[in-house]
């Protein structure tokens, strides 16, 4: 098969673009996957995200240049068996034999549903979500019916090393609407601190840009004075000895906000969570959005819904090192339910 992949976010190096070079990695194993997107942002992507794109083609972004977008938009989707499309909240036509929509913010003033993008869309056969979270929204909003197709995990990438006291989150340092909220939990470490906790340090690492330095400047301003360590662009293998060191994983997307106003401010699936715990990290999560969906309560991780909560249950797993250890196996267990092997072989379902 013919298959092609478009995202206008494909400079971000974010959880959509990891999802979507995912894909056409494997697909490139049995069939020719264009990528309409800078031939530049290759070598950068495969040393970010740890993918094989060698058989991938890059081609020139003609869906953003060209001078007559829309003829040319109809005239290459057609060349396509496969078109998968991460949608910015703007729908074309393709004219591929089938098409696939993958829909990740749940942010209703992306979606607003008039005949035309009622026509639009009924071209898109098939529209992807990464969880229930999402396909809440997205179903109602765009009255259609869309299918969970959450991201996967190499886990055979993932070791647990010997554990150092550290805990770590991993997430692009960014404002609203998507931040990860790196400053809450330099809060609550520094109440950890406060209350006596020595020898531990809380680990930040993630992806910024220009948007989000001057809020990373913001959240080291609060870590002043404190053990806190912070990995701008760290890359891959960095990351893989962070995760594989580090005894808790804290995630806090959504805390403080009115998630009925917005619910794009939780996180929309959480592949860093899958990460840490495919690592043996024991994650803290706060529990909205796709995080619910990941962590089971007690099983493979814990919830807190407040800085004191979070604080109280990290100080009970630090005193309780058998409960940390039952905990540290569930995550690992849990982290297979979304092995690439799985992904993979339901990919070829999909598209076929």
């Amino acid at each position: 098969m013919k298959i092609g992949f478009y995202s206008p976010y494909l400079n971000i190096l974010g959880g959509g673009e990891r999802y979507i070079l995912q894909m056409a990695s494997i697909l490139s194993e049995k069939h020719q996957v264009d990528i309409f997107g800078d031939k530049i942002f290759k070598e950068k992507a495969e040393k970010f995200f740890g993918l094989d794109l060698n058989k991938v083609n890059f081609l020139p972004d003609i869906f953003r240049s060209s001078p007559s977008v829309i003829f040319s938009k109809l005239s290459t989707t057609k060349q396509y068996d496969r078109f998968f499309y991460v949608t910015d909240g703007s729908v074309f036509i393709s004219l591929a034999k089938k098409n696939f929509l993958i829909i990740q913010v749940p942010q209703q003033s992306m979606y607003l549903l008039d005949l035309f993008t009622r026509l639009k869309l009924s071209f898109w056969q098939t529209k992807l979500v990464y969880s229930d979270y999402v396909k809440n929204y997205i179903d109602k909003w765009w009255a259609v019916r869309s299918t969970v197709f959450p991201p996967s995990i190499n886990t055979t990438d993932f070791n647990i090393g010997p554990k150092s006291n550290l805990i770590l989150s991993v997430g692009r340092f960014f404002p609203l609407p998507h931040s990860k909220k790196q400053e809450v939990l330099v809060n609550a470490f520094k109440i950890l601190c406060q209350k006596g906790l020595r020898g531990w340090k809380l680990i930040l690492a993630g992806g910024v840009d220009e948007q989000g330095k001057k809020y990373l400047d913001g959240v080291k301003e609060k870590a002043e004075g404190l053990p806190v360590e912070f990995y701008p662009n760290a890359t891959r293998e960095k990351l893989l000895e962070l995760y594989s060191r580090a005894k808790f994983y804290w995630h806090a997307a959504g805390f403080g906000e009115d998630l009925n106003k917005h619910p794009e401010r939780a996180e929309h699936f959480g592949t860093t969570t899958l990460e840490a715990m495919a690592s043996g990290c024991v994650p803290l999560v706060f529990p909205a959005g796709g995080q619910k969906e990941i962590v089971n309560d007690g099983t493979d991780g814990l919830y807190w819904s407040t800085k004191e909560e979070l604080v109280q249950k990290t100080t009970n797993l630090i005193n309780n090192i058998n409960l940390w250890q039952i905990l540290s196996v569930g995550a690992k267990e849990k982290s297979h339910e979304y092995d690439i092997k799985n992904f993979s072989t339901k990919l070829d379902q999909l598209i076929r």
